[in-house]
C-alpha cells in the first residue's frame, strides 16, 4: 500500500480524542441506521472494487465469495496470497534484521506464515509489487485451487463467469509494471475469459484513483490519492462489470443518500482492525418498492480512511462511484479501516495506516493463516456486512 496523509501526534491519547471528534462530526453529516437495513439486492448483481490495500483485499474477497460476488475492480492491487508466497526467484531475508512494524511474513507468531520460507527467514517486504518478475503466478493459482478444494473459499468454477476490471496508471510508482498484471494472469490462470477482463493501462496518473473531474492534475500527487484525469474510473470500472447496462452517471448526487452505520454489529468474535463506523449509500428507490438493486462494495486505499482527519470522508464522496450509483439502482457499501488509530493501538505499519489486511498481519484466534479465506477476520467482517443488506 501507499500511506498518504500519516499525521503525527504527541500522544495516542491526543490521537485518540481527534477520532472522537471526527466521529462525532460525522455525526452531524449523515444518518446514523441502527443497523444496515435488508435491502431488494439482485444477488446475480453484487461486486466489489478497492484500490491500493483496497484493491490487494477485492481480489481476495472476490475469490473467496466468487459464488456471491460476481465482478471486481483493481485499482493498482496485487494477485491472491501473494504477499505471504516465497517465489524461485526471492531473495530471504533474516527476521531478526527487519523492523518490527514492517517485518515480512512468518516473523510473528501472530501473522501469516511465509509459504516456502525456512524457520527465521523471510520476504522481502512488498515483493509482489516492487519486484514483480520475481512472481510465479502458476503457484498462487495451485494455491487458489488447493483452498478450493479445501473449502475454505467458494469453488473456484464460479470464476467463469467474474467480470474483472484493472487499473494501474503509468507513473505508478507504488505497484510497478508487472504487479496489476499478475493479477490479470491469474484470474486467466483460473478460467475468467480474456473477454471479461478488462485492463487500463494508459492513464498518466501516480497511484491514485482516476476521475473526470475532480483531484489533483493528473500525475500531480494527493493526500486524497484521487486525480482528475478526464477518464471516469468509476464508471469504466462499473460499466465493465455490468456488462455496459447502466445508464449515464448523474452530474450530482444526493448526499442524503448516504448513512452511518455501527460495524462493529458485524465483527467476529476476534476484533478485526477496523473502524467502528461504516457507511452506505443507499438509492431511495431501494428502500422501498419494487426496484430489485446492485450492490458494490468500495474499499478505500491506506491512510484514506474516514476517520483520517487529513482526509476524511473525501475518497468515499469524490471517488466517482456515487453518481453512478444515483441513476443505477446500485447501493454502495463503504467499510472503513482505521481501527488501530481510532482505538490508540500499536500495530504494524499497514494497520496503524488502515490498511486492509493482504499481508496476513490481522491475526484470527490463532494467527493471520486464513486471511486470504472465509476464516479471515476481516474477510468475515466485510462478508456479513454484504450479507445484512443482501441475504438477511
Amino acid at each position: 500500500c501507499v500511506c498518504r496523509g500519516e499525521l503525527q501526534f504527541a500522544s495516542r491519547t491526543q490521537l485518540s480524542f481527534l477520532f472522537l471528534l471526527l466521529i462525532s462530526m460525522a455525526a452531524a453529516l449523515f444518518t446514523l441506521l441502527s443497523v444496515l437495513p435488508h435491502l431488494r439486492i439482485d444477488p446475480n448483481t453484487i461486486s466489489v472494487s478497492g484500490i491500493s490495500s483496497g484493491a490487494d483485499f477485492a481480489v481476495q474477497f472476490q475469490i473467496a465469495y466468487s459464488q456471491s460476488v460476481m465482478g471486481v475492480g483493481v485499482y493498482a492491487g496485487q494477485a491472491y496470497h501473494c504477499a505471504v508466497t516465497r517465489f524461485p526467484s526471492d531473495v530471504l531475508q533474516k527476521c531478526a534484521d527487519q523492523p518490527p512494524r514492517t517485518q515480512g511474513p512468518g516473523c510473528s507468531p501472530r501473522s501469516a506464515p511465509c509459504v516456502g520460507c525456512p524457520p527465521g527467514y523471510t520476504l522481502e517486504y512488498d515483493h509482489c509489487k516492487n519486484y514483480p518478475q520475481w512472481v510465479n503466478v502458476s503457484m498462487l493459482a495451485d494455491y487458489t485451487r488447493q483452498q478450493s478444494q479445501l473449502k475454505t473459499i467458494d469453488n473456484i468454477h464460479n470464476l467463469t463467469r467474474a467480470r474483472v476490471y484493472l487499473y494501474r496508471g503509468t507513473k505508478d510508482s507504488v505497484y510497478l509494471p508487472g504487479s496489476v498484471q499478475a493479477v490479470g494472469d491469474l484470474y486467466t490462470q483460473l478460467g475468467v475469459p480474456a473477454s471479461s477482463i478488462h485492463f487500463e493501462k494508459n492513464v498518466p496518473s501516480l497511484h491514485a484513483m482516476p476521475t473526470l473531474n475532480y483531484g489533483t492534475p493528473c500525475g500531480v500527487d494527493s493526500v486524497y490519492a484521487i486525480e482528475n484525469c478526464a477518464y471516469d474510473g468509476a464508471g469504466v470500472a462499473l460499466q465493465h462489470i455490468y456488462s455496459n447496462t447502466l445508464k449515464p452517471r448523474a452530474n450530482t448526487f444526493d448526499a442524503g443518500n448516504i448513512y452511518r452505520f455501527d460495524q462493529t454489529r458485524y465483527f467476529p468474535a476476534t476484533w478485526p482492525g477496523l473502524a467502528d463506523t461504516g457507511y452506505v449509500f443507499i438509492p431511495p428507490q431501494c428502500v422501498a418498492g419494487p426496484v430489485l438493486c446492485r450492490l458494490h462494495v468500495v474499499l478505500h486505499g491506506c491512510s484514506i480512511y474516514a476517520g483520517n482527519p487529513a482526509v476524511n470522508t473525501t475518497y468515499m464522496l469524490h471517488s466517482g462511484f456515487n453518481e453512478w450509483a444515483q441513476t443505477n439502482d446500485l447501493v454502495l457499501l463503504y467499510p472503513q479501516g482505521g481501527g488501530y488509530p481510532e482505538h490508540a493501538r500499536t500495530g504494524t505499519t499497514q494497520q496503524e495506516s488502515g490498511c486492509w489486511d493482504a499481508y496476513g498481519q490481522q491475526p484470527g484466534p490463532v494467527d493471520g493463516t486464513g486471511y486470504v479465506t472465509q476464516s479471515g477476520v476481516q474477510m468475515q467482517s466485510v462478508w456479513n456486512m454484504v450479507s445484512a443488506l443482501a441475504f438477511e
